[in-house]
């Protein structure tokens, strides 16, 4: 049994004991004033009571000690069942059959279709036995009377059944969105642990960018040092020309890895900003969801509010039956006296004023047990306002929580945008590397075909050369603004 079940079944538990209660209280009344009527049998009415009261509290025992299961519901359907019975059999109006149909409505609150089966069972086969014990006393209107009771009964039953499903249905999808969100909760953590590997990916990229950069320099560096040799003696110049050529392979190289891991950097960039924008739907998710809880924890609050107030009304009853219950004391005590003035005829009189008095003393001590438990459950009540209370603070927080992450969210989303941008400054100026490269491929080959012009072709070189140095402090710089993107990024991760 989950918890979202347990809690249904407390709730329907409670609700109808509380209501059992009444309806048992009521039947006391009824069964104790038909005692006092001429030719009444009191001894039968006080088995009736007995047989009602066994039943209800038996069932408030049984939620005492566990509050989440069937039990205590059957047997306080068992009390309402067995008073509802006593009238129905012992009343020639019919029309008292809606009772039963009003004490069956109660537990629909328990969303059990199988339960509802069992009750409407049980209501229309002593409906059914009913009419057949009264079938030789039945005229045409009254024939029609008791056929229009069974169907409206069995009406009540099917209608009964379809709102317990469509109850039960509601609850389901209640718990299937509680799972949704507990899921949405999971790939939220998924997503930053995906964004942490993405950064690892890109910080390790950048490492990898700043190293080849610095090798382009010092094979920039190395190109000037060639030109300069060249440019002292021209006995050198066909060495130097497969040297240079030599370290443009390896620039070369070295660029194309350069371009390469800035598209995977892009492609990895996107990838983040996808992720996010994902994470972020799914945070408006969870807001909307979170609404609804705390919609449902006021709504919750309300409730405890009219029960606290329900409980007030019993008390005040309570008070009533109790002073009934001290009038009718007072009332045997007379005619105790009044039986011992009438001498040896007044003795019969005298023990059922006796009993009345016993049985007055009897209804006032349930009254006080009643007004205990009344106390108890105002109290519990109270308490279950006080923690609805902090729940939907709890809830206020964990709304202000989740707008604070959407806004997180946002600022990654910036990042991310920003480390594409940048991303895309390396990757243009890596292009400028490569043709300066080309540049310099070309002026090798040109000093290799004409060596009478090595030197004019070795100053043109130099240049370039420089001009090459430059593109390699530059892309240096972006890599290393890129590696302080990627540590704000880091630190937002964290």
């Amino acid at each position: 049994m989950n918890d979202s079940t347990a809690s249904i079944i407390n709730f329907a538990n409670r609700k109808s004991i509380f209501i059992s209660w009444i309806i048992c209280i009521f039947m006391d009344i009824s069964l104790i004033s038909n005692s006092f009527e001429e030719g009444s049998r009191w001894w039968v009415n006080a088995i009736y009571i007995i047989l009602i009261q066994i039943p209800i509290i038996l069932a408030t025992i049984a939620y005492k000690k566990n509050n989440k299961n069937y039990f205590s519901g059957i047997l306080t359907f068992l009390s309402s069942y067995l008073a509802w019975g006593i009238i129905f059999y012992r009343t020639e109006n019919i029309e008292i059959y809606v009772f039963v149909l009003v004490i069956s409505a109660i537990y629909c609150t328990y969303s059990d279709r199988r339960l509802v089966v069992i009750l409407g069972v049980m209501a229309l086969v002593l409906e059914v036995a009913k009419s057949i014990y009264d079938y030789n006393r039945l005229d045409n209107f009254n024939f029609s009377l008791y056929t229009t009771m069974i169907i409206a009964s069995v009406s009540f039953y099917i209608i009964m059944y379809i709102v317990t499903n469509v109850i039960d249905s509601n609850i389901s999808n209640s718990i299937e969105n509680l799972r949704r969100v507990e899921e949405a909760k999971q790939k939220q953590d998924e997503i930053a642990a995906e964004i942490k590997k993405t950064i690892k990916v890109v910080s390790e990229n950048s490492n990898e960018i700043d190293r080849i950069v610095e090798e382009i320099s010092t094979s920039s560096e190395s190109v000037a040092f060639a030109i300069e040799e060249i440019s002292k003696g021209a006995t050198t110049t066909a060495e130097d020309i497969q040297m240079q050529s030599s370290h443009l392979d390896k620039i070369n190289s070295d660029i194309e890895e350069s371009s390469k891991a800035c598209d995977l950097m892009e492609k990895s960039s996107e990838n983040a900003y996808t992720v996010i924008k994902q994470g972020e739907d799914i945070l408006k998710e969870l807001i909307e969801e979170s609404n609804i809880v705390t919609d449902n924890t006021k709504e919750v609050y309300g409730i405890m509010k009219e029960l606290l107030e329900e409980s007030k009304e019993i008390a005040d009853i309570t008070g009533v039956i109790s002073g009934i219950a001290g009038q009718t004391n007072l009332l045997a005590l007379n005619a105790s006296i009044e039986a011992a003035r009438a001498g040896e005829a007044g003795k019969g009189f005298s023990v059922v004023a006796n009993e009345v008095g016993l049985l007055a003393d009897q209804c006032k001590e349930a009254t006080k047990n009643i007004d205990s438990i009344v106390v108890k459950l105002q109290n519990k009540c109270n308490k279950s306002s006080e923690v609805v209370e902090r729940l939907t603070i709890s809830n206020g927080k964990q709304n202000s929580l989740v707008e604070e992450t959407d806004t997180v969210f946002g600022k990654i989303n910036n990042e991310i945008s920003e480390i594409m941008n940048k991303n895309n400054l390396v990757k243009n100026s890596i292009d400028e590397v490569v043709k300066s490269s080309d540049i310099i491929t070309a002026s090798i080959t040109s000093i290799s075909a004409v060596s009478e012009e090595t030197m004019s072709n070795s100053e043109e070189t130099a240049a370039m050369s420089s001009e090459y140095i430059i593109h390699s402090n530059h892309a240096r710089k972006l890599v290393g603004e890129l590696v302080k993107v990627i540590e704000q990024l880091e630190k937002i991760s964290n």
